[in-house]
C-alpha cells in the first residue's frame, strides 16, 4: 500500500517559488522602467506648461491682435531659412513635409528645427500642434 504524504509536494513548492520569483522580477522590472520614464516625462510637462504660459500672451485668438517679436535687419538667416521663407511667402499655410518637398535635399527634422528658429525670430506663425502643425509667413 502506498503511503500518502501530508503537506505540499515538491513539484508544487518549486512551481510556487518559480512563479513568485517571476512575479517579483516582472514587478521590479516594470517599476524600474517606470522610474526611468516618469522623471523625464514630468520635466517635459513642466517645460510645456512653462512655454505655454510664455506663449499664451502671443497666441492669436479671435478678435485679439497677435504680439510677436519685432523683425530686425540684424537677424541673420541661413540660406536654407531664406529658402523656407520664400516657399512660405506664397501666402499659403504649409506643413513641414510640404515645405521639405519644396526645399531640396533637406529632411523633415531639419525643417522643423529651422521652423522653430524662424518662429522664435518672428518670421513665421505656427497653427496647430504635433503632425497637424502648419506654418505661415508673417508679412512685415
Amino acid at each position: 500500500m502506498v503511503k500518502k504524504r501530508k503537506g505540499i509536494s515538491i513539484f508544487w513548492l518549486l512551481f510556487f517559488l518559480l512563479t513568485a520569483g517571476i512575479g517579483v522580477y516582472v514587478w521590479l522590472y516594470y517599476r524600474g522602467m517606470l522610474d526611468r520614464f516618469i522623471g523625464p516625462m514630468e520635466e517635459k510637462k513642466k517645460l510645456k506648461k512653462r512655454s505655454a504660459s510664455n506663449q499664451s500672451s502671443s497666441v492669436k485668438t479671435r478678435g485679439e491682435s497677435q504680439s510677436r517679436p519685432v523683425k530686425t535687419s540684424t537677424e541673420k538667416l541661413t540660406n536654407r531659412q531664406e529658402q523656407v521663407i520664400s516657399v512660405l511667402s506664397g501666402g499659403e499655410s504649409m506643413t513641414v513635409p510640404q515645405i521639405a518637398k519644396k526645399v531640396k535635399n533637406v529632411s523633415d527634422r531639419t525643417i522643423r528645427r529651422d521652423m522653430n528658429n524662424l518662429l522664435e525670430k518672428g518670421f513665421v506663425a505656427q497653427e496647430g500642434s504635433t503632425k497637424s502643425t502648419v506654418y505661415r509667413y508673417l508679412k512685415g
